[in-house]
């Protein structure tokens, strides 16, 4: 297991990001993908990246179809990802008591819920801790700060891609969307965060 920020207790920082079908309750994950981050918040290179297979293709969205047709013919069942995902966390070797702690981008309204479905609640209490950091509320915060100081705000919108391209982060945008790619992106977003230092404290 790599060496982790003291305040987390052993827990694992993650990045984490999932890709479905749509917006509501009633979609599936297709894409879900999640990389350990070192104490210099970098990327160790056991991460996982899982394709699973939807129920159905009926009534998709025309801009989920293709991602959601190759995940119907090349993932795995759900349960079988449940497996691997079990397998994975438990290859992390972490201590007993240790769980993941979610980075994600807009994590709290959107890919805990998918994630929480697919799992079942027990095995995701179990294996995920509620400490989140998710860097859609730091970059309301940042432009909180900025507008109370009476400056214009660090973010004109909290899409990924803007956050990142405000911090000087290089992505390519035909990449967005595939959740290890995203997951990538958030963690450098975050470890851009951090290095704002004293300019927003």
């Amino acid at each position: 297991m790599p060496r982790t920020f003291l305040n987390l207790s052993q827990h694992l920082l993650v990045a984490i990001d999932c890709e479905t079908t749509g917006l509501t309750e009633e979609s599936e994950i297709i894409q879900v993908s999640a990389i350990p981050l070192d104490s210099s918040l970098n990327p160790t290179a056991n991460h996982l990246d899982l394709v699973i297979r939807p129920s159905t293709l009926d009534g998709l969205p025309p801009k989920v179809q293709r991602a959601a047709s190759q995940a119907h013919k090349l993932g795995m069942d759900p349960e079988e990802a449940v497996n691997v995902f079990i397998r994975w966390y438990n290859n992390l070797h972490m201590v007993e008591w240790g769980r993941i702690v979610p980075l994600g981008h807009n994590y709290l309204r959107f890919d805990e819920g998918f994630i929480r479905r697919w799992l079942g609640d027990f095995t995701y209490d179990f294996y995920f801790h509620s400490m989140v950091r998710d860097t859609i509320v730091i970059g309301g915060w940042l432009n909180d700060f900025d507008d109370y100081h009476a400056r214009t705000p660090m973010f004109p919108d909290l899409k990924l891609p803007t956050m990142a391209r405000v911090l000087g982060i290089d992505f390519d945008s035909q990449s967005l969307h595939n959740s290890l790619y995203d997951a990538n992106l958030t963690a450098q977003v975050y470890k851009a965060i951090m290095k704002l230092g004293d300019t927003k404290l």
